[in-house]
């Protein structure tokens, strides 16, 4: 009986469906490999031509990665696309062995299809067919899954990605998925059939790898194994390890199911699966195997998004659009943008301003939710060497040191000085430090300019003036020297170009960001010279690149540079100077102090010597422009009222210490010119104090 049913079978089953196969077969190898009439001979050029999206990374001034932007592939759905595109020269060896281990190991002998492994799935079909015939009692087909070259892959996500998206989606019937098999069989042996005419077969096949390579996906939103290596393993593809090449290959067939931050226990199963297919085509050694097996899987840790330096990323980006020629980058296909930015400068400038904010809380803990701050660091030619635009900034909030407009207050006084200095006054010149009654104009009552500590000294030097931040004593001069005269200095030094001439612009009620005032005082510090401020030095595209430099212009004559530089440096070394704190830094630094009414607004900027000098601005308030300390009570020559003050001195001036600090731990900056400080020590002499 059982022999009767056998026979039947397998004459009226499997003879049919062999035959059926044998025939079909031989009519389907005809007409993959003969038909092609309907492919354009320009999509060999598409192809060759295609530049897939890809991330823009941004680094530092050194060439490491302060973030990586993604592409977008669908923009309805916003699905961020990390892509490094890596050229086949540039593929290490074991990748490249593990990547055909698993996926196709006769890559470099066949001619787009792999007819051993077809038969190898054709028996399987016929298997698992004959086996559900059988429970059937008819005749039925079951298609598994296998046999796909590395060519017939980078078909199907090239040429086919509309019918792969419907697939997925679950759009398309089992008919749909054998035609698109079919018709991806026959533009592979096309598509190698034309490029090895077209550049041979040796760099025909590199050319399809490398698509191959940069088109895989890995999980977490990582495409082609550039970015895989970075991502899982924090190793540029070039000096990957061996198991890791492994992991990477084995994940391309079933990136969900061999994550190894999702499922570990299947992803090191599966490269230990693809290491031993490395050992039997003789890659790597038993011995090799048997280590790379047992060793444990190596990942680092997912940064995502994360940035050291996220307003720098704001910046760069808008500075970007804005640059000559931007419009001409293909951004959709990957940039890697290198900067000014200074890596261990920009994590002490986030610690030193989060740090100071800090104390200030400490401080005022009803303000501790509102409090903010930017801090701008720059080299003497304003290339941005570290940004901070907030307290926990993101590279999407708003960016206060580059775009925030506030009052500088005091900040602003060597401007003044400056324009008196052009005008032939001498720092060694006495200016009257009394009350001044300004109009404010449009029928508002008239303005009393007074000092900070409420006291005024009459007579006093023009250093003083400003070592002292005598608001009297400088409103004075500004209108003996005229407010357009100071208006055209600060303008010509990169602030505000549609500043007005008020009398109380001499004090800082104009408003500046903290980047134009660093620029500003940076011209006193290298000689005289403005540069625009630069954060990007260079761009890199598939297409290309283009490098940029920072624009100088002479705009003070060096003696008058140099006399401000001693005018700023009075402020430290000045028994009553507003920045005496700074002398425990033992360098000589300069600067100034900045606070306007009502303590809304706390700043310091300064700077050290040179061409080698840096020039940093901090700037501390709220956004809604709440008073940083409580002014009716603020008395500073009261021991006890004096914590009610917020100053510059005691909310900003720290901040900018402590990073110095940081910066000349180990180095000096360049001295002052010779004679200065002798010069200075002299004036002191005759310096006008009161108690």
């Amino acid at each position: 009986m059982i022999r009767k049913v056998l026979k039947r079978f397998l004459l009226f089953v499997c003879a049919p469906l062999l035959c059926f196969m044998l025939l079909g077969g031989g009519a389907l190898w005809y007409y993959i490999n003969f038909s092609h009439n309907d492919f354009s001979p320009s999509d060999v050029d598409v192809f060759l031509g295609a530049q897939p999206e890809a991330l823009t990374e941004i680094l530092d001034d050194e060439g490491a990665p302060i973030i990586e932007l993604p592409a977008v592939s669908d923009w309805r759905l916003r699905t961020p696309m990390y892509r490094r595109t890596v050229k086949f020269g540039d593929m290490p060896d074991v990748m490249i062995r593990a990547a055909l281990a698993a996926e196709d190991q006769r890559f470099f002998s066949h001619s787009g299809i792999d007819y051993q492994a077809i038969v190898r799935a054709a028996f399987e079909v016929f298997k698992e067919s004959a086996r559900e015939s059988f429970r059937s009692y008819r005749p039925r087909m079951v298609f598994a899954e296998g046999g796909s070259t590395i060519t017939q892959q980078v078909v199907r996500l090239t040429f086919l990605e509309e019918d792969l998206q419907r697939e997925q989606k679950g759009e398309a019937s089992r008919m749909d998925k054998i035609r698109r098999k079919i018709h991806e069989a026959r533009r592979a042996v096309w598509l190698e059939r034309r490029l090895s005419e077209k550049l041979g077969h040796r760099i025909a096949k590199e050319r399809i790898f490398e698509a191959f390579a940069n088109i895989s996906y890995c999980g977490h939103g990582r495409y082609g194994f550039g970015a895989c290596s970075i991502y899982y393993f924090g190793t540029p593809i070039k000096k990957i390890a061996v198991p890791d090449a492994a992991l990477l290959a084995g994940m391309v067939r079933d990136p969900w199911e061999y994550s190894p931050r999702v499922h570990p226990g299947q992803a090191v199963l599966r490269r230990n699966t693809i290491l031993r297919l490395m050992a039997e085509q003789g890659n790597i050694t038993p011995e090799d195997e048997k280590r790379f097996v047992a060793s444990p899987l190596r990942l680092v840790s997912a940064t995502g998004d994360r940035t050291i330096a996220p307003s720098v990323v704001k910046f760069v980006l808008q500075t970007l659009w804005g640059m000559p020629n931007s419009a001409t980058i293909r951004w959709e296909s990957g940039a890697t943008i290198r900067t000014t930015i200074k890596r261990s400068w920009q994590i002490e400038a986030n610690d030193a301003l989060e740090k100071g904010l800090d104390e200030y809380r400490k401080r005022h803990p009803d303000h501790a939710k509102k409090i903010q701050g930017a801090f701008v660091v720059i080299d003497s030619r304003c290339r941005v060497k570290a940004l901070v635009g907030g307290s926990h900034a993101t590279y999407t909030s708003f960016n206060r040191a580059t775009e925030a407009r506030r009052q500088p207050g005091s900040a602003f006084k060597p401007f003044d000085y400056l324009a008196a200095l052009e005008d032939g006054f001498e720092w060694s010149f006495t200016i009257n430090d009394a009350p001044v009654s300004v109009s404010m104009g449009r029928g508002r009552p008239r303005h009393i300019i007074g000092n900070y500590d409420g006291r005024f000294f009459g007579r006093i030097p023009m250093w003083q003036g400003l070592a002292e931040s005598r608001n009297g004593a400088t409103a004075r001069l500004g209108m003996e020297v005229g407010t357009k005269k100071i208006v055209e200095v600060a303008t010509r030094l990169g602030l505000n170009p549609n500043m007005e001439d008020f009398p109380t612009t001499t004090i800082g009620a104009e408003e500046v960001t903290p980047l134009e005032l660093a620029c500003a005082y940076a011209a006193f510090a290298n000689g005289g010279f403005l540069s625009k401020p630069l954060i990007v030095e260079e761009v890199a595209t598939v297409t290309g690149g283009m490098k940029y430099a920072s624009e100088r212009m002479q705009v003070l004559e060096t003696d008058i540079a140099s006399k401000m530089v001693e005018g700023l440096r009075h402020t430290v070394t000045w028994r009553k100077g507003t920045g005496r704190s700074l002398l425990k830094l033992n360098i000589p630094v300069f600067g100034k102090t900045g606070t306007t009414n009502d303590f809304r607004d706390a700043w310091f900027c300064g700077s050290t010597f040179g061409d080698t000098g840096v020039t940093a601005c901090v700037w501390i308030g709220m956004d809604d422009r709440t008073p940083l300390g409580e002014p009716d009570l603020c008395r500073p020559r009261d021991a006890e009222l004096r914590k009610h003050c917020e100053p510059g001195a005691v909310a900003a001036l720290p901040i900018f210490e402590k990073f110095m600090s940081y910066i000349y731990r180990d180095a000096s900056p360049e001295p002052l010119p010779e004679g200065m400080e002798e010069r200075m020590e002299e004036a002191h002499r005759h310096g006008i104090v009161r108690d």
